[in-house]
């Protein structure tokens, strides 16, 4: 039986054995004193709702967006068994059986077995559901950032230092942009700690040699930290971008109008030509939202290959493999590193017949473009606001492509956070471009369709139209022996086929896959 000790018992016991104590690392261990957050409504509330047993308020000042976090409280003596309850918990912390069993049962039998070895039974089972929160957030969760984690509605979270509270954005108050917290840390160390036990949480070392730490939680958010005042100043600082427990379907982006579905049933066909499709987009515009939406309505038959530096792209195909990179932060090791570059190479051996990258910066996109020319279809993110700065920016080093490698990328669709005329913040696909050759051979863009911001309308919308723009459909369909007559009905009855869950609301993520797998099966 694992021996239960009082509150402050354990600490002083280590400290008497360990005389070389003030020579170890400062301690990233949770704090045994338990903060309860408490909210409060500037100006006009816009939202309220609960998360698990806290409750949420998002406000408006005139000025600024709120978010706030209201907290069981607990009485003093509340905090005193809280204190007790939760040192012997992480003592008694078996990460193996975290790892195997249910966490908030492991969590109930861990309370209730320190509660009756410390005589508190009665005490406990009066406010047991208190307990339980704050032990899973402090304990096994994201400790003063376990809310807006744990809420759906939030999209991004970040900290600029401990001298500013903790920022957000909120899905549904987007135009607001980041929503000011009552959740701030007290001190740098207090701020330094926190990242030093999320790095260790997700298995990644931070330290004044290696200030910094891209990486992905286990429930698939980008975590991004930095160690006290080696990179950034005052100090410490995080960003966490959330993405959805299930990816946004097509079906959903077209239903909240980020594309219609005849630029879905496009992109759709290029695809399926085993086309080159580049995302663009600048930050938080939806590069990654597009891509997933699109790779997802490739046939379930085909073998798709992801490659990644911080794995975000989550595909419902059997027959997918995921590639990720692994640096190195030192330079006697660079023989360890494996970048974009090493991988895209690496997985032409695996004989995909889809190839998507998660964002191209450097010179790996030769060797993508290349597996385009052998046949791959392939699809990347790339950081960009038009294909006119897209190519641009190819042609420079370090991609130093040639006009022969960027005509390899087919079309360019430009994913984009906008502001509309009359305030409102939508997303949207802001046009789609196709690159073309000249007769000298160099690359040409074509609009292929364009968003007017003004009345929020796409164009064209004649399914005749996009074909007598689009050139690469028209030799592609050539190419494969199809007429124009054959390529419109292809495109018509992906059209149909996606207005027809639109109009059904098959919204889900996992409900499109299985009417794809339908379509292609000819169910």
């Amino acid at each position: 039986m694992v021996k239960i000790f009082p509150a402050g018992r354990l600490k002083e016991i280590l400290a008497k054995v360990n005389p070389f104590k003030s020579l170890q690392p400062k301690s990233v261990l949770p704090e045994y004193a338990v903060e309860s957050l408490s909210a409060r409504v500037y100006g006009k509330k816009l939202a309220q709702y609960p998360v698990g047993p806290a409750e949420v308020f998002v406000s408006f000042d005139g000025k600024t967006g709120h978010y706030e976090v209201s907290e069981p409280a607990l009485s003093e003596r509340e905090k005193e068994i809280y204190r007790d309850l939760f040192e012997n918990f992480i003592y008694a912390l078996e990460p193996e059986a975290v790892e195997n069993k249910d966490v908030s049962k492991y969590i109930e039998g861990a309370i209730w077995r320190a509660a009756e070895e410390l005589g508190l039974l009665d005490e406990v089972r009066k406010s047991f559901a208190k307990y339980r929160y704050f032990i899973e957030r402090d304990g096994l969760g994201y400790g003063k950032l376990h809310i807006p984690v744990m809420d759906p509605n939030v999209a991004e979270i970040t900290s600029v230092g401990y001298t500013e509270p903790v920022y957000v954005v909120h899905r549904d108050f987007a135009d607001l942009n980041w929503l000011r917290t009552n959740i701030s840390f007290n001190s740098e160390l207090e701020l330094q700690n926190f990242n030093l036990r999320l790095a260790q949480k997700l298995g990644k070392s931070l330290t004044a040699a290696v200030p910094m730490v891209d990486v992905t939680t286990p429930e698939g958010h980008r975590v991004s930290l930095t160690f006290g005042d080696e990179i950034t100043h005052p100090g410490s600082t995080f960003s966490l971008r959330k993405f959805p427990e299930e990816p946004y379907s097509l079906v959903y982006l077209i239903a909240r109008r980020m594309l219609t579905s005849l630029m879905a049933a496009y992109l759709w066909q290029v695809f399926e030509m085993r086309g080159f499709v580049q995302v663009l987009g600048t930050v938080g515009g939806g590069k990654t939202t597009l891509m997933q939406g699109l790779l997802a309505s490739i046939n379930p038959n085909a073998k798709i290959i992801t490659v990644e530096d911080v794995m975000e792209l989550n595909l419902p195909h059997e027959n997918w493999q995921r590639f990720h990179t692994r640096p190195v932060h030192f330079a006697t090791s660079e023989r360890f590193e494996v970048d974009l570059f090493d991988l895209i190479k690496l997985v032409m051996r695996h004989r995909p017949d889809y190839v998507a990258v998660g964002e191209v910066r450097g010179e790996e996109i030769r060797t993508l473009t290349h597996a385009s020319s052998l046949g791959h279809s392939c699809a990347s993110t790339f950081h960009s606001f038009s294909p006119e700065a897209a190519i641009a920016r190819m042609r420079a080093p370090p991609m130093d492509l040639k006009d022969a490698d960027i005509l390899q990328i087919w079309c360019m669709p430009v994913a984009a956070r906008l502001l509309r005329p009359n305030g409102e913040v939508v997303y949207r696909v802001n046009g789609v471009y196709e690159i073309n050759p000249t007769k000298d051979g160099r690359p040409e863009i074509s609009t292929i369709f364009e968003y007017n911001v003004y009345d929020d309308s796409f164009s064209p919308n004649k399914l005749s139209e996009v074909i007598k723009r689009s050139r690469r459909l028209r030799e592609a369909a050539r190419a494969q022996g199809l007429s124009e007559q054959n390529l419109a009905r292809e495109l018509q009855r992906k059209v149909k086929f996606l207005e027809d869950l639109v109009r059904h609301k098959v919204f889900g993520y996992k409900q499109y896959v299985e009417k794809v797998r339908e379509f292609y099966s000819g169910a």
